[in-house]
């Protein structure tokens, strides 16, 4: 928010009680929804959404007696929630990148012109680059 629009360290502490909250309420609601459902269950070595017992429910004919459907579950508490702040981490540098490099580019245009500005080297948005991609 400071870099792509301008925000001020004092709004940026002001949001950030609110972003702390909606991270750990969804956290600890996505931690909470298995337990009535009967999802967590023995899964090798630790407990996570499975169906007990283990192996059921599938062709060989003995039925789940916890956790039916735990793989759908498993993929909307886990594994969408976790792709998604991938996805968005993702575009949010490529957002910050855009941001430095546009930058850059004005700044060079007013010092050096519109001529010369292919063969000058942006280091600013080169390390925003390889920080996104580290």
């Amino acid at each position: 928010l400071m870099v792509k629009y301008n925000w001020r360290e004092q709004q940026l502490e002001r949001l950030d009680p609110w972003v702390h909250g909606t991270i750990w309420t969804l956290a600890l609601v996505l931690a909470i929804i298995p337990i009535p459902l009967g999802l967590y269950n023995n899964a090798w070595e630790v407990c996570w959404i499975d169906a007990y017992p283990m192996d059921c429910g599938d062709d060989d004919g003995y039925p789940c007696t916890r956790g039916e459907n735990a793989w759908i579950w498993g993929l909307v508490l886990t594994i969408f929630p976790t792709w998604i702040c991938m996805i968005l981490s993702v575009v949010f540098m490529g957002m910050i990148y855009c941001t430095v490099r546009g930058a850059e580019n004005r700044g060079m245009r007013r010092s050096i012109g519109d001529t010369q500005l292919s063969t000058v080297s942006r280091t600013k948005s080169k390390m925003v680059g390889v920080q996104a991609l580290l």
